[in-house]
């Protein structure tokens, strides 16, 4: 009995244990196996009451589970369970076992097992443990929910202060004295501070200017002094800010205000919104449109007061309306359905018509804008009704300036067409005369005179024919004339012109011309020339002993027969600056004035220059750095033809050649051209450098390119030592410039080497792959000498040279018609100095023309445009309608007009081709072959 006492008092410890720990799932782990061992029990368990049924919440051993009594142990306390009559304990015996179940008043069950039965004292003392047991896991079971329930308070508090703090609003709460108790994210941002912390206890005079603390203070007094709520009051609460104010009264159990809740909404940009919208629809309803809005269904919307006016109706009672009231055309049936289709296709629609308002009783012309919009999901047309009277009433004067500015356009194009011809006239003859004058035995003094006359004469030429091409580009008269024409023509044309002014400034003129470009492009040959003259002119103007380059590039257009071609004008000369650069495409400029002053033109070059290339598709862009010289460049397009005869892949025999050439860029020019060919070169500046230079023994030239510039041609002894070195067949190349003194250099070199050739600067790449042509001849064949006689000592035959007289002898007869005395000396000077057999006719006006040609045979007539009375025109038609075997008589204008539109005029008249004055020897040479053919044969 003693020793169930003590285990009594061992459970009854382990229970104050429990309640002291409050854990009572961890104790009772804890606590079951001592007390079984105290027991002698050899099972203990722990069942818990809940909804669904009994759950184990302890059982030693676990092992009990896999033994075959464990389903009858389910099965009694599933038992005595279901059955609230039996008293506990409850006990079986199960295979000479005991078992006793205890109930746990609202808990659950202790299940014990015992090999022997206990006394029934101990039973029901134990039972008493049970039931204090119970009580001290009820109590322990409301601690834990307890717990929970401030735990998911915290939780639930921490959720709303989030949400608080998130919220898009400015929440606060204030004590009875106005002190901040709480204040969410939103308020910290209104009263300009970061943290909770720096808010809390603190009144809102510590935040707030006094004019804007006043009402907020008012209100604060109602709420908390007299218990009443204030709603969705509006005020500004800090300057330019305004917010919808609301303020509740927080009361405790007994019903007494102790704080209040402060709610704000900021509504700032609501209430600018609201100013904008305010002031949109005031402008749009005192506009001088008609502005009009109708729903989908054609019901009236809005109208300003513009449109009602107009339509007749009060702006409060639109709405009673139909567009079909106003607008017979959609009185008919789908006819605004069908409106509102062709509006959603996004096309606006714009109506010109007449308008009336009815109350100022004006009728007007209006343009009507209509256009379909959509606002929250529904549809509306809007119509715009503006009246245009001002603007038609400017556009009438706009026509009406147009109109007599293209009169004065016609009118200035037909002044500047009769001044070119009336000053190129007199030109003429000074420009001729000069020249003839040149050709006569003069001494150095004089010669210099009449040069200086020429030079002057072709400057003031050039500028009279740039003033009339900008006067023509700006006005839009001037037009290209693509033709098929051969690059490389244009380009060796260009060269040729340029080469004589480069030399006279000591500059180097270089021709870089990509290898295998196509030589056949449809372009307005005479306007692409007069570009790269330009460029090249200007070039070589502000350059002075330096170089001058052309460099072309190309690149076919995929897809298409057409080349891009690239050209760029490089010179090492005096630069532009920045600044100056902006001024060069301006009309009757220059970069700046002290440049005109020193090198002299009118400014329109580059300018006109510019919009040729426009026309061409391209646009003219500069590069340059003063000091550092300029680089001009455009790119354009034109059709091409490829070469029927492309690139040789190499020049049989030749592989290695010298280049000895001082100017390093024409030394890369000439690279260029010999890798296209498959040739090796190696370069030096000059023949003693070569002489100073470790060369390998087994090195050999075919050729050598040598400028005429070099000094080794006064040194005997170092040309024997030059030619010593050289293989015995090498060719020489000399590359002189146009005044060069190529005798002398020749004559030095010629007993020295089997071959000299001559290569004119600036070299073209087909007149470089001819010199390598002929020393391949030379090298195979071994007769330098007869190959050298081929070069040098070829003549051009005389003119007619090569026609035959017929057999009767007689002499060609050719009419001049020309007013001016002077100019016709001229024409009649140069005829008989190429044609010294000629007959010429003089004939000053109509009436002696029509008289030569209503006589004898004649064989050709030159004919002036410009004649006192009847003018060339009109003489030529007079003479085509005659009777007479001169009605066929070729025909060809003299004239210094050179407008496209008048050499037409002459064409379109009868006339078989035009010479423009000043008349140039090869045009006059290419028109006397061309038609007395009859003469000669």
């Amino acid at each position: 009995m003693v020793e169930e006492r003590l285990h009594t008092n061992i459970l009854l410890q382990l229970i104050y244990s429990i309640d002291a720990h409050s854990q009572s799932t961890e104790l009772l782990h804890k606590s079951l196996p001592v007390f079984m061992k105290k027991l002698n029990c050899f099972l203990a368990a722990v069942y818990k009451i809940e909804a669904d049924g009994l759950r184990e919440m302890v059982i030693y051993p676990k092992s009990v589970r896999q033994q075959a009594i464990w389903a009858e142990l389910q099965g009694f306390l599933e038992s005595y369970h279901q059955n609230p009559d039996l008293i506990s304990p409850g006990e079986t015996e199960i295979d000479g076992k005991v078992f006793y179940l205890y109930k746990i008043e609202q808990y659950g069950y202790l299940l014990l097992g015992k090999k022997t039965y206990l006394d029934y004292s101990f039973k029901y003392e134990l039972r008493h443990v049970v039931d204090m047991l119970a009580r001290t896991i009820r109590q322990i079971l409301r601690e834990v929910e307890l717990r929970e329930t401030q735990q998911k308070l915290r939780e639930k508090t921490r959720l709303l202060r989030t949400v608080v703090d998130n919220l898009p609003v400015s929440v606060y709460t204030k004590d009875m004295h106005g002190r901040k108790t709480l204040a969410n994210k939103k308020e910290l941002e209104i009263l300009g501070v970061e943290t909770e912390e720096l808010a809390l206890g603190r009144q809102d005079s510590e935040f707030y200017d006094e004019r804007f603390l006043q009402p907020a203070s008012m209100m604060d007094s109602i709420v908390l002094e007299e218990g009443i709520p204030i709603m969705d009051e509006e005020l500004e609460y800090k300057p330019g800010r305004f917010g919808i104010i609301s303020k509740l009264p927080m009361m405790n159990e007994r019903g007494e205000v102790i704080g209040l809740l402060g709610i704000t909404i900021d509504n700032t940009e609501s209430r600018l919104r609201e100013q904008e919208l305010s002031l949109l629809k005031n402008l749009i309803n005192d506009s001088s449109d008609a502005v009009q809005v109708a729903d989908e269904a054609g019901r009236m919307i809005y109208v300003n007061t513009e449109a009602s006016q107009r339509l007749g109706i009060s702006t409060g009672e639109v709405q009673k309306y139909h567009v079909k009231d106003f607008e017979p055309l959609f009185r008919n049936e789908g006819a605004w359905q069908q409106h509102i289709e062709e509006l959603k296709k996004g096309r606006p629609l714009t109506i010109y018509s007449q308008n009336s308002n009815l109350v100022t009783k004006r009728t007007f012309p209006v343009e009507v804008s209509v256009k379909y919009v959509t606002i929250a999901g529904n549809g509306y047309v809007v119509a715009i009704s503006r009246d245009i009277t001002e603007r038609r009433n400017y556009e009438l004067q706009l026509q009406e300036a147009k109109q007599k500015a293209e009169a004065a356009n016609q009118a200035k194009s037909l002044f500047l067409a009769n001044m070119s011809h009336e000053i190129r006239t007199p030109l003429n003859a000074v420009i001729g005369f000069s020249q003839l004058l040149d050709d006569t035995d003069l001494d150095d003094e004089q010669h210099e005179y009449v040069s200086n006359v020429i030079s002057s004469s072709r400057n003031l030429l050039g500028i009279i024919n740039d003033v009339l091409d900008f006067s023509k580009i700006e006005a839009g008269k001037l037009e290209l004339d693509p033709v098929q024409t051969s690059l490389r023509a244009i380009v060796t044309e260009v060269m040729d012109i340029l080469a004589y002014q480069a030399q006279q400034s000591s500059n180097t003129l270089l021709l870089n011309l990509q290898p295998g470009l196509p030589a056949t492009i449809i372009a307005d040959s005479l306007r692409l020339k007069q570009v790269l003259i330009n460029l090249l002119g200007n070039a070589n103007k502000f350059t002075h002993r330096g170089t001058v380059e052309l460099r072309i590039d190309g690149e076919p257009v995929k897809g298409s027969n057409r080349w891009r071609y690239s050209f760029f004008v490089h010179d090492n000369g005096i630069g532009i600056s920045k600044e100056n650069q902006k001024k060069l495409f301006r009309a009757f400029t220059q970069a700046d004035n002290s440049t005109t002053r020193k090198f002299g033109g009118t400014g329109l070059g580059l300018i006109i220059s510019n919009m040729l290339i426009q026309k061409m598709g391209g646009s003219i862009q500069l590069i340059s750095e003063p000091d550092q010289g300029s680089t001009f460049f455009f790119h354009v397009e034109f059709e091409a033809e490829l070469q029927k005869s492309p690139l040789p892949a190499s020049i049989p025999g030749i592989s290695d050649v010298l280049l000895l050439m001082k100017n390093e860029s024409e030394r890369a020019i000439m690279e260029r051209i010999l890798s296209s060919v498959q040739v090796k070169a190696r370069g030096f500046d000059s023949v003693g450098s070569f002489m100073k230079s470790e060369l390998p023994e087994n090195e050999t030239w075919q050729m050598v390119f040598l400028g005429t510039e070099d000094q080794v041609y006064g040194n005997r002894k170092e040309l024997d030592a030059f030619s010593t070195v050289l293989p015995e067949s090498t060719v020489v190349c000399l590359i002189v410039n146009p005044l060069s003194d190529f005798v002398k250099a020749d004559r030095a070199l010629r007993d020295r080497f089997p071959l000299v050739l001559k290569l004119n600067r600036p070299f073209h790449p087909d007149t470089v792959l001819e010199k390598l042509g002929h020393a391949y001849l030379q090298h195979s064949e071994k007769s330098g000498t007869e190959s050298a006689k081929a070069e040098n000592g070829a003549k051009m035959r005389p003119l007619f040279s090569s026609f035959k007289r017929r057999i009767s002898e007689r002499h060609p007869v050719i009419l001049i018609v020309e007013d001016v005395e002077l100019n016709m000396m001229l024409v009649t000077t140069l005829i008989s100095k190429l044609l010294p057999e000629a007959k010429l006719l003089k004939a000053y006006n109509a009436d002696e023309a029509l008289g030569y040609a209503q006589a004898g045979l004649i064989d050709l007539i030159l004919m002036d445009v410009h004649l006192p009375g009847a003018d060339g025109v009109e003489i030529t038609g007079q003479i085509r309608r005659l009777n007479h075997t001169n009605a066929n008589t070729p025909i060809v204008a003299l004239t210094a007009g050179i407008v496209k539109e008048e050499q037409q005029r002459c064409l379109n008249a009868g006339m078989n081709d035009y010479i423009t004055k000043p008349i140039k020897t090869p045009e006059l040479i290419r028109v006397l072959k061309s038609y007395l053919k009859k003469v000669y044969m």
